[in-house]
């Protein structure tokens, strides 16, 4: 295709591209490391949240309890926020969509706290005192006591998750009501949040406080969301994991699959890719096989989701690290592509920390996933137990190119093609508008036009559906060109190895040709028969034509003699059927299709076909063996064209060499391969005598011959 264009790129994370979290711990990331900071001035045993600008300027971190700015300086207003530290995931900053400048800030109170405050939520505006940023409003409920008597419980567990709207701006809040299973997704927009508007999924297990009189006492865990926010995950350090379908069009919680493998299950995270899920756990070691110290077993266990049924994913769990005497905590996915988990020595939370494991190729199934123990390094005093709450990746465009031909020739269909990994979905509609005035809608992910008129013509393709986002657009401008003119002439019949010029004609200026061959001249020579073809290009618009060489049949000869020829005899030579109206020539000129030979000699002919196709064949003609020998007694050279030479019929001459001798017996002649050329040159007339010796055989004859003139 010659042109396919890329819509804009959704930004990085630059706004969760810092982490402050733990014991004055943070780390900021690039697309493929992360850097430690040392800089935080927060503490806190679990709860943590930031926020940076577009550009990944630090702006706000906070611990639920308070909250710094990128100085690291409190916000005016900036304590007695309402929230707990000790709640895993107890705080979440949350931009707001289409006020610059301004943050929410959702905190949750710790599951064994006497206070029951539940979701609340305060309002920052960075720029505001002079830049210090102040919280406008602190401990107002998000969720309407009306709701939560309703659904039976005003308790939360201490879990948030951040996800980002279908519509590509707004966010979904989700959390999860205690001794219930009841989720609440609450919707974040430019005008806030609408208290009589959130969204309420009864799905999974029910979680009780630990010591409830309920036999399925459960204890904190964490929530984690995919990278495009289509899927949730909960665990708990009694009930183990469960994965849900999420909707980030209606933010619905739905289809929940029970992995389990609980026992102080308190990390989650999803792959980058979606396929694979990991959990963490304490526990037994003694007795179990392992010489681990009782509850001091640790492990992370790797699902994968992309099995059929649930039974398969909930049996798809594999080992990728076991070790003793530690407890993999906190765990969550960075724009770096990596996984973090952070963990406590001997599961105690008393005992500082120094490192973080990761997970390098978390998209990668079993070992391979690259589980890595102390791979970063804090400096002293950084305890970690979570991380801070982040919403999952920008949504990519589902348009990931348009491919077309960006120049094309009047006459022919331009064809273009979308490309992107989940086009084609269900209730996917592409609206096309060629820019000539034709339009077009289809479900699948190409068309084809054919423009009347050349000229330049603005194409746009929008695809809609609200299930996926909101509606996306690319536009592409595609130029029609005259065809170029290219007659390469009829198809050609030729003899065998006869050559022929093939030829595009003359060019114009900027006009490029390619053979078949790959040759690039305006002619190329053809000489075996075959199919033929040329492209001619002009201003990108390219035309074809082909021309077949196709190969007449040359005669086919076979010289042959009708008998074997004898010093006393004559043979017809002939070169067997041929088609009617073939010509022949033979060696002396004649056009008969048979020659009358009487001596030993060379033969040859041409045959024509009636197509025009010639072949030759030539016959050396000797006397045969069996044939008797006649030498001549008397020759009379006296120029009369008639018995001139001593001839050696029945003989071939070249095999034999010749002595002739006078009366007197001195040798007057002699020759090693006799040519049947003597003619007593030089000699008086008389008889003479003749030895005749064949080397290869040793036969040898002699006799007398008269000279007479």
């Amino acid at each position: 295709m010659g042109a396919v264009l890329l819509p804009q790129r959704a930004q990085a994370q630059a706004e969760w591209s810092r982490w402050y979290f733990g014991h004055q711990a943070a780390l900021r990331f690039t697309p493929d490391s992360a850097i430690v900071l040392q800089d935080s001035r927060m503490v806190s045993e679990a709860a943590s949240a930031t926020i940076c600008d577009s550009t990944g300027r630090l702006l706000l971190y906070s611990n639920g309890r308070r909250v710094w700015n990128g100085r690291h300086q409190l916000l005016v207003n900036g304590e007695r926020l309402g929230g707990d530290s000790t709640s895993s995931q107890g705080c979440a900053l949350v931009p707001n969509p289409r006020r610059r400048g301004y943050y929410f800030l959702f905190t949750l109170d710790g599951w064994f706290t006497q206070q029951r405050r539940g979701l609340r939520v305060a309002e920052i505006n960075v720029n505001a005192a002079n830049g210090q940023g102040s919280v406008l409003s602190l401990n107002q409920p998000v969720v309407p006591d009306t709701l939560l008597q309703r659904l039976g419980n005003r308790d939360f567990m201490e879990m948030q998750a951040l996800v980002r709207h279908a519509n590509g701006h707004d966010y979904w809040l989700v959390t999860h009501l205690l001794d219930t299973n009841v989720f609440l997704s609450v919707l974040v927009t430019g005008n806030g949040f609408s208290r009589s508007s959130i969204v309420v999924s009864s799905v999974g297990l029910v979680h009780h406080l630990a010591g409830n009189a309920n036999s399925r006492a459960d204890m904190p865990g964490a929530l984690a969301v995919s990278a495009n926010g289509r899927r949730l995950a909960l665990t708990s350090q009694i009930l183990g994991a469960e994965v849900f379908d999420f909707n980030p069009g209606n933010g619905r919680v739905t289809n929940p699959i029970r992995l389990g493998y609980g026992i102080y299950s308190e990390g989650i995270a999803f792959s980058p890719d979606g396929s694979l899920l990991y959990q963490s756990r304490r526990g037994p070691g003694s007795g179990f096989g392992h010489p681990c110290s009782l509850n001091a077993i640790c492990e992370v266990r790797q699902f994968d989701l992309r099995l059929s049924t649930p039974a398969a994913v909930a049996a798809s769990g594999i080992l990728v690290y076991i070790g003793c005497g530690r407890q993999v905590v906190g765990m969550q996915r960075a724009i770096d592509g990596r996984i973090y988990l952070a963990s406590m020595p001997g599961g105690d939370s008393s005992q500082p920390n120094y490192n973080l494991d990761v997970i390098a190729q978390p998209n990668v199934r079993g070992s391979g996933c690259q589980y890595r123990t102390a791979a970063v390094a804090l400096v002293p005093s950084r305890y970690i137990r979570h991380f801070p709450v982040v919403p999952n990746e920008p949504p990519q465009p589902r348009l990931q190119a348009l491919g077309f031909s960006a120049v094309s020739c009047a006459g022919q269909p331009v064809v273009f093609t979308l490309m992107g990994n989940t086009l084609g979905a269900s209730g996917d509609t592409l609206d096309w508008n060629f820019g000539d005035g034709a339009t077009l809608r289809t479900t699948l992910p190409q068309a084809s036009h054919l423009y009347a008129q050349t000229g330049t013509y603005a194409v746009t393709v929008r695809l809609r559906n609200r299930s996926f986002g909101p509606d996306e657009q690319l536009r592409g401008s595609v130029s029609v060109v005259p065809r170029p003119a290219l007659n390469l002439g009829p198809d050609v019949t030729v003899c065998p190895g006869t050559a022929v010029l093939l030829s595009v004609g003359t060019l114009g200026l900027g006009t490029t040709v390619r053979w078949n061959d790959g040759s690039t001249a305006a002619t190329r020579p053809a000489v075996a028969p075959g199919l033929f073809w040329a492209e001619v290009t002009t201003a990108g618009c390219s035309v074809r034509d082909t021309i077949v060489l196709n190969a007449l049949p040359a005669p086919v000869l076979r010289l042959t003699a009708s008998q074997p020829l004898c010093a006393t005899g004559q043979v017809e030579l002939s070169a067997g059927p041929q088609p009617a109206g073939s010509r022949y020539r033979w060696q002396d000129g004649s056009t008969e299709a048979r020659f009358v030979a009487r001596t030993a000699g060379s033969y040859a002919l041409t045959v024509v076909s009636p197509g025009g196709c010639e072949a030759r064949a030539s016959l050396e003609l000797g006397y045969d063996p069996s044939c008797p020998l006649v030498l001549p007694n008397i020759i009379t050279p006296n120029g009369d064209a008639l018995n001139q030479t001593f001839v050696l019929r029945g003989l071939q001459a070249p095999d034999w060499s010749i002595r002739i001798y006078n009366r007197w017996g001195r040798e007057i002649y002699t020759k090693t391969q006799y040519d049947n050329a003597w003619a007593a040159q030089g000699q008086p007339d008389g008889q003479y005598y003749y030895l005749l010796t064949n080397a290869a055989t040793g036969q040898q004859y002699k006799g007398w011959v008269e000279v007479a003139r």
